[in-house]
């Protein structure tokens, strides 16, 4: 999340299970104090988690790359939809072959 006083904007990057990532715009009318943070929330084992960044700025810089960038694609549900589909697949695949595996591994 980023809030930029000179911009009058709050804007946020939420991904979720690191493949599905929105921009979300929270505030146009913003008069505060700048500020940056990121939240790394693990809901599987409910915990907050740490993040180690090689730019202290690291969510100004992000969010101003998405929304200047004309390679981002806003508003593309489909798009969106399929890509997701794809990568909860390959994690069903992949889960499905580890637990084959330990199987396979206590049979013997």
């Amino acid at each position: 999340m980023a809030a930029r006083r000179d911009k009058g904007r709050v804007d946020a990057i939420v991904r979720l299970f690191g493949a599905l990532c929105y921009f979300v715009e929270l505030s146009t009318s913003y008069h505060g104090a700048d500020f940056f943070d990121t939240l790394v929330f693990d809901a599987y084992r409910g915990q907050t988690e740490g993040m180690l960044f090689s730019n202290i700025q690291a969510e100004l810089l992000q969010t101003e790359d998405v929304a200047t960038n004309p390679a981002t694609v806003w508003n593309d549900l489909e798009g969106a939809g399929i890509h997701f589909c794809k990568f909860l697949e390959g994690a069903i695949n992949r889960k499905m072959e580890q637990d084959r595996a330990a199987s396979e591994k206590n049979r013997t």
